[in-house]
């Protein structure tokens, strides 16, 4: 499919924005990443000033991780062919991660211009954040058997999701995992915290 102007010029502020922030990026950069001529004005026959492209890379970028997350009134797992089962709980962490690696530019972007944009960062919050994590969270409770419907708690859902958040996190912040275990053994050791090691 072959992108429009308009798609390149979103792809531009979102790189650039995530790297530099809206006022390091100057227009005439967003102008030639998206092949337009440099200081040709091209940038404003589809955006009135940077803030107003801004905000149409976060709407953008919501309805693409919206969308590639599945169907949010997808049935809960049957906790009975589930509940203990490392691969499937394996699985599901590692998509969480890969969740994450997605929404790097987005979470970049939230943490340089949080206050230019709060209304969209309030938007972030509640359709990415919070109903994405209430959604997962009671996905793998009820995994786990803690009986969600019957009044049990989110919390474990909450627990391991908050983990790969704040591994991630602090993965992007000191340019690897400040203690040297790599993703793939830390999903290995979050699960056996959950179910333990001998878990099949």
């Amino acid at each position: 499919m072959t992108s429009t102007t308009r798609d390149r010029l979103l792809d531009a502020g979102l790189a650039s924005f995530a790297t530099k922030g809206v006022d390091g990026t100057p227009i005439v950069e967003l102008e030639e990443r998206a092949g337009l001529a440099s200081g040709s004005g091209g940038f404003y026959r589809y955006f009135r000033t940077k803030d107003d492209l801004l905000e149409a890379v976060v709407r953008r970028e919501i309805e693409r991780v919206e969308a590639t997350s599945g169907d949010p009134t997808r049935p809960q797992p049957d906790a009975s062919e589930v509940a203990g089962s490392r691969r499937w709980l394996v699985e599901r962490v590692s998509t969480a991660f890969d969740l994450m690696d997605s929404l790097e530019p987005l979470v970049a972007i939230l943490a340089r211009e949080r206050d230019r944009i709060p209304g969209l960062a309030a938007l972030i919050a509640g359709r990415l954040v919070a109903d994405g994590a209430h959604r997962e969270q009671r996905t793998i409770a009820t995994a786990l058997g803690s009986a969600v419907e019957a009044g049990g708690s989110d919390a474990p859902g909450a627990v391991l999701l908050s983990a790969v958040v704040g591994f991630h996190l602090s993965a992007q912040y000191f340019g690897g995992s400040p203690t040297g275990i790599g993703r793939e053994e830390f999903v290995d050791a979050l699960v056996d915290l959950v179910l333990g090691p001998d878990a099949p």
